[in-house]
């Protein structure tokens, strides 16, 4: 199962991280000119992206069918253009207890039943503005 990726700064951060790859854009012709215009990806970086160009209504439809194939909850991606890419590692909480066995100090957190993606990319923003180390989420 792929990530679904919104906002240009979280694309961007995507783009950037080598675990995320492959990846692949699904965007329009105007959200792509705002990410190269607002992203501060280099032009090498820019063309190397692999990316769907469509229109606006084929952007939401491919949206709802990666949504509805990957049990997330659907709703319009405003900003019209979106980052199906690797996921990150996903560890479970025994990774935690072994890397804080030593008595450091972690910030840690623990988030429980975010279904929208929107939230969740801001929430992560957020963490990592903020210097989190672990975020621990939860699944059905």
């Amino acid at each position: 199962m792929n990530d679904l990726i919104v906002g240009i700064h979280s694309i961007v951060e995507a783009i950037k991280n080598p675990d995320r790859r492959p990846f692949e854009l699904f965007c329009t012709k105007e959200s792509f000119e705002v990410l190269s215009q607002k992203g501060k990806l280099t032009r090498e970086q820019l063309e190397k992206i692999p990316k769907n160009i469509v229109s606006p209504h084929d952007l939401q439809e491919k949206a709802k069918l990666f949504c509805k194939k990957n049990d997330f909850l659907y709703k319009r991606i405003t900003s019209n253009l979106f980052l199906v890419a690797n996921p990150l590692p996903q560890y479970d909480l025994n990774f935690l207890y072994e890397k804080l066995k030593d008595g450091k100090k972690a910030k840690i957190l623990c988030l429980d039943q975010v279904t929208d993606i929107q939230n969740a990319a801001a929430i992560l923003r957020t963490a990592a503005f903020f210097g989190f180390d672990y975020v621990v989420v939860s699944f059905k």
